[in-house]
């Protein structure tokens, strides 16, 4: 599915699956510190998630590879 969406150039060149994974471990945290208080903010850090594995508007690497 990465692969695909970065070859469609709909996803960021330099985010591969281990990053997918690392971002639903966060949004699952997110959702079940905030649950009692704001129980609808997770959707905000989802479109935020979703905006910055976007290609377009894609600057420079998310990481420090060097």
């Amino acid at each position: 599915m990465v692969t695909k969406a970065q070859q469609q150039g709909t996803l960021r060149p330099d985010i591969d699956a281990t990053d997918i994974s690392y971002m639903q471990v966060a949004l699952a945290s997110i959702m079940e510190a905030s649950h009692d208080t704001a129980p609808d903010v997770y959707r905000h850090h989802l479109k935020v998630f979703i905006d910055g594995m976007r290609a377009e508007g894609h600057r420079e690497p998310a990481r420090d590879d060097a």
